[in-house]
């Protein structure tokens, strides 16, 4: 009615990040340990967010988040 879809690439991007950082902490925490994979999907959500092009209002909400920090 109001041509508004959920899913659309600005919510897929980060889905996609999450399932592609999960999946590769998952692994590494069957191959090495349940700490190792934890700490590969926590460092790489945001890289791979990151990579894959956060849209414009998410870049100012990093630039103020930023901005606040000592």
């Amino acid at each position: 009615l109001l041509k508004i879809s959920p899913w659309d690439r600005t919510l897929l991007k980060p889905c996609l990040a999450l399932l592609l950082s999960a999946s590769s902490g998952a692994a590494l925490a069957l191959l090495l340990h349940p700490v190792a994979g934890a700490a590969l999907a926590v460092l790489a959500y945001p890289s791979l967010w990151w990579l894959l092009g956060p849209e414009p209002e998410e870049r100012e909400l990093v630039g103020k988040l930023r901005r606040s920090l000592p």
